[in-house]
């Protein structure tokens, strides 16, 4: 069985560990008034597992990635209601 249909994107670890997230500490020092980025954080927003592993949302975040894009949904009510949508380029 394929690890995909057993798992959500984001629960798989990425197989890359050496994620660094300057651009996002930023914005969270500014908006959120942190003093700077730890595991912790990391772990309530869900990107990093309780052994302190990367999962593929915090890859998608880091500074440098090799997605090629994602696509971005906002929905109203239900999943059969899309507020808002917002493709890769």
């Amino acid at each position: 069985m394929d690890v995909l249909e057993t798992s959500n994107f984001e629960d798989i670890i990425s197989n890359i560990q050496d994620l660094h997230f300057y651009t996002l500490e930023q914005e969270l020092i500014q908006k959120l008034g942190i003093k700077c980025l730890s595991n912790d954080i990391l772990k309530i927003f869900g990107l990093c597992t309780k052994n302190n592993h990367y999962n593929n949302a915090a890859a998608l975040l880091a500074d440098n990635n090799s997605f090629k894009g994602i696509e971005l949904i906002r929905y109203r009510n239900n999943i059969h209601e899309i507020y808002y949508q917002l493709l890769p380029c």
